[in-house]
């Protein structure tokens, strides 16, 4: 009470809870909405028996009284309520008891009160105590009013549950990615917690602040942003004592289990068991009926991540789900339309439901057109990322000063020209400086400014001279396709290396198609129409710049290895023209393919006369 008393501004809270009551509840508002009119009559007035209204009461006993001057109702008085058994009717009486005993007001048996008399005020008085409790319970310390779990252990039989709920373990997902992209510079990423979206997202006092979605481009530091968030968040005292959950995955489009909307959720559900072992039972009662079906199947995981969040839980369930663009389509969309339709303003009991998601991914239309209703924010338009990437500069131009030797002109020179070619994308700085590492130091600067500029164009030469520069060491190059494949665009250079390639062309050509109809697939949807210009716009940039021509140059690349040109003929065919050569160099199942899409491609006349010579020679040697 101490609390409400000393701070003006709570006491503002109830007349905001009664405007949402009112405001979402249309039937309330004749019945409980305040008096504009009222007669006050003096305590020693006696009123008419009976009556239903005062009516007939003398106009010169009303008392008159300027209204408060504040600007806010209900006002809250704080003192002493005295209890009895009986109704209150005389005024005198009442007066003079809270004179002598120093009373603020009465508490007694109003339901009887009710029944003699119609109160004008019983409908907003009503709704104002109903605010003023919900207010007070509001501010009563969590601690008081959960207890913390007994369970701390599993039983044998919960630990067989576990095992086969485990597809991935996210906090050695998390170790692995800081290892690879190394750890976040000191006094960088912390002050995303103090920003207002953070505090919304955490606090969440509407639907919009349920779902934070945090976007940016390749390389701006999203998942690092990530990293930091989950190990500040579960070094807070409300994490560490159990009142909260929270619970991650990294996904990766690389690794199978890290890449579906079954696997997340697995992934949440095996960190929320793990740190509030009382929640096991949602999970052990649908083990019990389905075994280890249930684990598969995306509809019976998302109810048991519902029953763990219901409001009977007493737990707060934050997610943060690192990457969500990484995850096949089918995935992303299925994921996303869940998490709306649970938590989006059309579901009225979202607000039972104690669960937060936070979602980082690129800036891409197919995840807008989901989370339009949920706050987001684009983390390059924070000024602290910019600040945060001079630091990191600093810190790696100081480390290689310290490896290659580094004069201080040189060392000057380095830093300049990473912060003018970064393009504000750390991961940019990272490679950089990852091939400076391999040079001396009277070569830095020069192969500094040979590096392309931004990270499209660097992923782009760093592709093609891998497809180049690792001829006899396919892993190598599987392993660059793995690792950077999924940031950049597809173009006829990449396949023109790809074609080149002597050991393992086929196979290289067939991971960038995979990879460009990916690219493709992401930009088809049927509600084109109804996106915003700007989505519009960055949408149809995206599929400009994921489809290309098959040129005649790749064509002439790939006529004499008939692996190359099978994989090609197998997924383009119908974007080449069938020359008499290509026929010419197509070995038996490229011919195969031919003809059986000969009604399909473009096709020459003196073509087709000779895939028809091959196809016959082809069936007189099966013969």
């Amino acid at each position: 009470m101490s609390q409400i008393e000393s701070n003006s501004m709570s006491k503002r809270q109830g007349k905001q809870i009664i405007a949402d009551v009112l405001g979402s509840n249309e039937d309330m508002k004749e019945k409980c909405f305040r008096p504009t009119k009222d007669l006050l009559f003096h305590a020693s007035y006696p009123h008419h028996d009976n009556a239903r209204d005062c009516s007939a009461c003398d106009s010169n006993e009303l008392s008159h009284r300027s209204p408060r001057e504040i600007d806010y109702e209900p006002y809250l008085h704080f003192g002493l309520i005295a209890s009895g058994n009986q109704v209150m009717k005389d005024a005198q009486s009442r007066d003079q008891i809270a004179q002598d005993l120093d009373m603020l007001c009465f508490e007694m048996e109003a339901a009887g009160l009710m029944d003699q008399l119609q109160c004008l005020w019983q409908g907003y008085a009503s709704l104002t105590a109903a605010a003023c409790a919900k207010f007070i319970l509001s501010i009563v310390p969590l601690s008081s009013r959960r207890q913390k779990p007994n369970k701390t252990e599993f039983d044998q039989e919960e630990t067989d549950c576990l095992k086969a709920l485990f597809v991935t373990d996210p906090s050695e997902d998390k170790n692995a990615l800081k290892r690879r992209k190394g750890d976040r510079a000191p006094e960088t990423c912390e002050w995303i917690l103090e920003k207002q979206e953070l505090q919304n997202w955490l606090s969440s006092h509407g639907h919009r602040d349920k779902i934070l979605w945090l976007y940016g481009n390749p390389g701006t530091g999203k998942s690092t942003m990530a990293i930091t968030m989950v190990e500040l968040l579960l070094d807070r005292s409300e994490f560490k004592n159990g009142e909260n959950v929270l619970a991650y995955f990294f996904c990766d489009s690389s690794v199978p289990e890290r890449s579906t909307a079954t696997s997340i959720l697995r992934g949440l559900l095996y960190q929320i068991v793990k740190q509030r072992p009382d929640l096991m039972q949602h999970l052990l009662c649908k083990w019990k009926e389905r075994t280890e079906k249930v684990f598969n199947s995306f509809d019976g995981l998302w109810n048991i991540v519902l029953d763990t969040g219901q409001t009977g839980t007493e737990v707060e369930l934050y997610c943060i789900i690192d990457a969500l663009d990484e995850c096949d389509r089918e995935s992303q969309d299925e994921l996303l339309k869940q998490i709306t339709q649970t938590l989006g303003s059309e579901n009225r009991k979202a607000s039972n439901l104690h669960i937060h998601f936070l979602i980082t991914s690129r800036p891409y239309p197919e995840i807008r057109r989901f989370l339009y209703e949920f706050n987001s924010k684009d983390l390059s338009s924070y000024e602290e990322v910019q600040k945060d990437l001079k630091i990191l500069i600093e810190k790696k131009v100081t480390q290689l000063s310290l490896i290659s030797q580094y004069s201080k002109n040189v060392a000057s020179s380095v830093s300049d020209i990473l912060k003018q070619k970064a393009e504000g994308t750390f991961l940019w700085v990272g490679i950089a400086c990852d091939e400076l590492a391999h040079v001396r130091s009277r070569k830095a600067v020069e192969t500094l400014q040979m590096l392309p500029q931004g990270l499209n164009a660097l992923y782009m030469n760093l592709i093609t001279t891998a497809l180049g520069r690792h001829e006899n060491d396919n892993e190598t190059t599987f392993q660059i396709l793995n690792r950077f494949g999924c940031h950049f665009d597809i173009t006829e250079e990449h396949l023109m290396a790809a074609v080149c390639n002597s050991v393992s062309g086929d196979e290289i050509l067939r991971r960038l198609l995979d990879r460009q109809d990916d690219q493709i697939k992401a930009t088809q949807n049927p509600d084109d129409a109804t996106r915003p210009d700007g989505a519009m716009k960055s949408l149809q940039d995206h599929r400009r710049r994921s489809q290309f021509k098959i040129t005649r140059d790749i064509i002439r690349a790939a006529e004499r290895k008939h692996d190359v040109m099978e994989v090609l003929l197998d997924r383009r065919a119908s974007q080449i023209q069938i020359t008499q050569d290509i026929v010419g160099a197509a070995n038996t199942k490229a011919l195969q393919l031919l003809h059986n899409q000969r009604d399909q491609i473009n096709i020459k006349e003196e073509a087709s006369i000779s895939l028809d010579r091959r196809m016959n020679e082809f069936g007189k040697w099966n013969i």
